[in-house]
């Protein structure tokens, strides 16, 4: 909850939610998206789109309230809780809108913003789950339209999971996991700041989605409009299956410096020739055509990395296109056992999964058996030996 007794100052809220919770099914409607039109759902949605800062009372927008939060008033409160299109600085958004009790030169007094009730949730056990995992920064997936509706802004980063196996990736089954939790960042509020997302990203893989074939994809859509001088970035992609991680695929991190196993689209932008970004040495060694994020300051694992600015080559953050990887397929979670043992020609053979362990007793220690793989054949002896899997 957030809570205005001020004569001087205001709350502004967004992008409230539990990290890896990318669905947005623990704290509803954190990024205060839910609800606000789009020119396909509501016909006076354009008049929204127009108030470009203004303030609008959230009695009267056209979701008429605040979806999944209360607004309460004290006996003696003035003003209200209010959804804005942007800010003065129109820096800071997740998406088309967030909500505060004023802007500018509006102060107001007793002013609650509450959520609804939820339940504190850990981050789920990493030896019990897969994940696709990556570095970033400004994917969002929230988007943003000019005044007339008629251009959407947005980064978007999502896996995108062939469920029916067709070997395509485009049809309506087909399960989307899209990165939500980051600010679009326009203009001018991030010079020198760090926008890496810290720690990385982390897709958690539903159970029925594992071991499918899936490919990465990141969008740059950030127009001219409410949105300008964004980019994206990507680096270091990588799969987890609840013992060890790898790489998705050779060059996922793009340490090959080139962008091999990558499709790049570019659809535009000043100077924007390429999504192979670099670290400063890499640039002055000629083998990247642009420095990661701009120069700004971040955290690059290696030498290379992926993004659309473009300031070295004569541009800037206006880069606009797509870069998809080639399909691969998502890990399943690794658990190990004893699948069988029979005796075949008097010799014990043991068919597992996992790491094989073996013990003089049965209560152990057991400790893996050196270069065992299934089946192993065991020679009986006048000695006992225990077997164990995970």
């Amino acid at each position: 909850m957030a809570f205005d007794h001020s004569d001087n100052y205001h709350v502004a809220l967004d992008a409230i939610r539990m990290n890896w919770d990318w669905q947005e099914s623990i704290i509803k409607n954190g990024g205060f998206d839910q609800g606000v039109p789009t020119p396909e759902s509501h016909p006076d949605a354009t008049l929204w789109f127009q108030e470009n800062g203004s303030e609008l009372p959230y009695t009267e927008h056209p979701s008429g309230s605040i979806p999944g939060w209360k607004v309460l008033m004290r006996e003696d409160a003035t003003g209200n809780a209010f959804f804005f299109d942007s800010n003065a600085r129109r820096d800071h958004m997740t998406g088309r809108t967030f909500v505060g009790t004023g802007g500018g030169n509006l102060a107001y007094t007793g002013v609650e913003i509450r959520s609804d009730v939820f339940t504190i949730q850990p981050i789920p056990n990493a030896s019990e789950s897969v994940f696709v995992q990556f570095a970033s920064a400004q994917g969002t997936d929230r988007e943003r339209y000019s005044d007339d509706g008629s251009e959407r802004a947005f980064g978007r980063i999502q896996l995108i999971v062939d469920v029916n196996g067709n070997g395509s990736f485009d049809d309506a089954e087909d399960f989307h996991y899209v990165q939500r939790n980051q600010s679009m960042a326009p203009n001018y509020s991030n010079s020198g700041r760090d926008l890496w997302h810290h720690p990385e990203y982390r897709f958690y893989i539903q159970p029925e989605h594992q071991s499918k074939m899936a490919i990465f994809r990141a969008e740059d859509n950030f127009g001219p409009f409410k949105a300008s001088w964004g980019w994206l970035c990507i680096d270091d992609l990588f799969v987890w299956d609840g013992k060890s991680a790898e790489l998705a695929f050779p060059n996922s991190d793009f340490e090959l410096g080139s962008l091999e196993n990558w499709v790049p689209v570019i659809q535009g932008g000043a100077g924007f020739n390429s999504w192979l970004s670099g670290s400063r040495e890499s640039v002055e060694a000629g083998t990247a055509t642009h420095s990661v994020m701009n120069n700004r300051s971040v955290d690059i694992d290696g030498k290379f990395a992926a993004d659309t600015a473009a300031r070295e080559t004569g541009g800037g953050d206006g880069g606009i296109g797509s870069l998809t990887s080639i399909p691969f397929q998502l890990p399943s979670l690794t658990t190990g056992g004893i699948q069988s043992i029979a005796i075949v020609s008097e010799k014990v053979v043991i068919e597992f999964s996992g790491t094989l362990k073996a013990a003089d007793s049965i209560v152990g220690p057991f400790s893996p058996v050196p270069g065992a793989s299934s089946p192993y054949e065991v020679t009986p002896d006048s000695s006992q030996k225990f077997y164990s899997a995970e």
